[in-house]
This record gives structure tokens, C-alpha cells and sequence, in this order.
């Protein structure tokens, strides 16, 4: 018994194998990967739409273009790709990709690749904007969407990458915190926390950066810290040359440092057996971040509001994974 009704070369119709009638439906077979031959249906009984149908896959054969299974291709499955590209490169951002990817997933992951075009990217970021995120905000998430689509065409599972706008950014310039400010925070800090604030007060270096310094990045000949390029977000080695308070704090906390731990700054739970952040080192040792220990009684606590706002008029606190983050008029 014959399966097919051919109707021309490359198109034809499929016989069902119960009744033995010939089903109205047009098909049509193509080139496909790797020598195979690949079916697929038309939708539709008009011939003229099935060879348009098979004249595009062809063009998209000889083309080297995946076809048929790119348009099945949905974004869900480029951002996982490119969540597992993120890990194996071992890039530092993966933490902050996921939220992207989580997010990104939530908007657009049910949508096949083909489906998501510029008109839906800039609803959503207008969607975005509408909730009070910022633009650089926005782009960020975009940019993690693009760089998912570049890899699916590296990959052979899409060939196009659609248009995704990119919002006009407008970068503040950095707020100045005045030394007396600076000096009523620091004042009030728990006493391992200072060494800390005072050397990233003066030479602005990334708190993860910081905080993660190992004793052996510091050349006490030379007087400098070095970090390697894999401690260093655009992954070059930085050099920070050491003088004044910056260099005192570092000879201190260089003098009968604790043996069992290798970073230069040590947290209140840095202790023997205690696994350190893999974020902020020694810094930070708790599994529940952001936390401090539990005060006892006769023990120097962290300054609260009302002893911030006494002795510098008009801080305002903000509270920030548990700890106190305080702000003057001119910050």
C-alpha cells in the first residue's frame, strides 16, 4: 500500500494508512543535515504556498542555515545556554546573570526565537521603565539577551540575531563623601570593619576586589598590592602602589596575621574550619550573608540611627543586607 500521492517533484500529499484515501493537506521533502531527507507539512492545500515553503528551505540549505528547526528554537533554551556558557568560563558575573536570565525567562522564554522582535524587546523595556528601572538597569538584561541569541547562531541553532534596542544611558558622576563624613562613619564602625572602610575610602577599590586580597598579593618591598587578572573584573592585573594611611593599615594587618587563613581582611567569624565567601573572602564566613554575630552584653556594637543623626545633622540610614549604610546631604 502506498504512504504518498506525489503531486510534484519535491511536493505531495500523505495517504492515510486506515482508510486509504489521500489527505488534502500538501507536503513537501527537502535537503537536510548531514545527507538526510526532511519532511515537513504546509498547512495548506494551495501549491503555490508549498513551493514557496520548499524554494525558502532550500535557500536556507544551501545557505548552511538550520531551517525548519531554528523557527522551533525557543529563548528559553538559548538563555539556559548561555547560563552554562557563563559557568564553564568561570566568569565572575554569574550570580548577576541569573537574576537577568530568571527575569528574562519570566517575559520572553515562552516565545520561539523568530517570534521575539524588536516591538516586544521595547514593550517590555517600556514595561521596565514603567516599574522604575533605570536604563542602565535595563540594558544590562538586554545586553545578557543578545549576547543568548549571538551564541544560539555560533551554535547552529538559530541563524538570525533579532534587533534588540538599546536605551540611551545618562551616568550621574560619582557622589563626593566628605572626610568628615567619612571620619563620623568610620568612628562608629565595629573595630574589624574599619581597617576595611578606611583603605577603600582612600584608594576606591571594588569591595569583592578588596575583600578578597590574599596576604600574598601584597609586595611589602615594593609597596604595592597586585592583584591578578582573574580577582579583577575586567580581568587585568591591577597594581595599587601603597603610601600613607593605606600603607599603615596594610603593615598592620600584615604583623602576626592569623596562620589559618590566607586574606589580608578578616571578619568576626573568621576562625580555623570556617569556609570563607567565595565573594568576599575572609569577610564574610556565615552561610546567611549580611549577617553579624549575635551581641553580647558589654560588647561594642554597630552605631544605630539616632547616634548617627546626633552626631552628624542631617545622615539619613539605609539599611543594606543588615548593615547600616549612611548618607549626608552632600552624599
Amino acid at each position: 500500500m502506498k504512504t504518498m500521492e506525489t503531486v510534484e517533484p519535491g511536493i505531495f500529499r500523505r495517504v492515510d494508512p486506515r482508510s486509504g484515501k489521500v489527505l488534502p493537506k500538501l507536503w513537501i521533502h527537502y535537503p537536510g543535515r548531514e545527507g538526510q531527507t526532511e519532511r515537513e507539512p504546509t498547512h495548506t492545500t494551495s501549491i503555490v504556498q508549498a513551493r514557496k515553503l520548499r524554494a525558502k528551505r532550500l535557500e536556507q540549505h544551501g545557505r548552511g542555515e538550520p531551517g525548519r528547526s531554528a523557527e522551533q528554537v525557543k529563548v528559553e533554551t538559548l538563555l539556559d545556554a548561555l547560563a552554562v556558557d557563563y559557568e564553564v568560563n568561570g566568569r565572575t558575573s554569574v550570580p548577576t546573570l541569573r537574576g537577568h536570565v530568571a527575569l528574562l525567562k519570566e517575559a520572553l522564554g515562552h516565545l520561539r526565537v523568530v517570534d521575539c522582535t524588536a516591538d516586544r524587546v521595547q514593550k517590555l523595556q517600556g514595561d521596565w521603565q514603567g516599574a522604575g528601572l533605570s536604563n542602565a538597569s535595563i540594558n544590562r538584561r538586554c545586553a545578557a539577551l543578545r549576547r543568548a541569541l549571538v551564541l544560539g547562531v555560533r551554535a547552529g541553532k538559530v541563524y538570525v540575531v533579532p534587533y534588540i534596542p538599546r536605551l540611551k544611558e545618562h551616568s550621574p558622576r560619582g557622589r563626593y563623601l566628605p572626610p568628615a563624613d567619612a571620619a563620623a562613619i568610620g568612628a562608629h564602625l565595629p573595630e574589624y570593619v574599619r581597617p576595611f572602610y578606611s583603605f577603600a575610602y582612600d584608594n576606591g577599590t571594588r569591595k569583592g576586589q578588596l575583600a578578597r586580597t590574599l596576604r600574598r598579593f601584597v609586595d611589602r618591598h615594593r609597596c604595592v598590592i597586585v592583584w591578578p587578572p582573574d580577582e579583577c573584573k575586567h580581568e587585568e592585573q591591577h597594581v595599587l602602589p601603597l603610601e600613607g594611611e593605606g600603607l599603615a593599615i596594610v603593615e598592620r594587618l600584615m604583623t602576626n596575621p592569623p596562620l589559618w587563613c590566607p586574606y589580608l581582611f578578616h571578619g568576626p567569624r573568621c576562625a580555623p574550619g570556617q569556609s570563607p565567601s567565595k565573594t568576599y573572602g575572609a569577610s564574610e564566613t556565615s552561610r546567611r550573608r549580611g549577617r553579624l554575630p549575635a551581641e553580647r552584653p558589654g560588647s561594642r556594637s554597630a552605631a544605630g540611627p539616632e547616634v548617627m543623626s546626633s552626631i552628624t545633622p542631617g545622615i539619613r540610614p539605609r539599611r543594606t543586607s543588615g548593615l547600616a549604610v549612611w548618607r549626608s546631604p552632600t552624599l
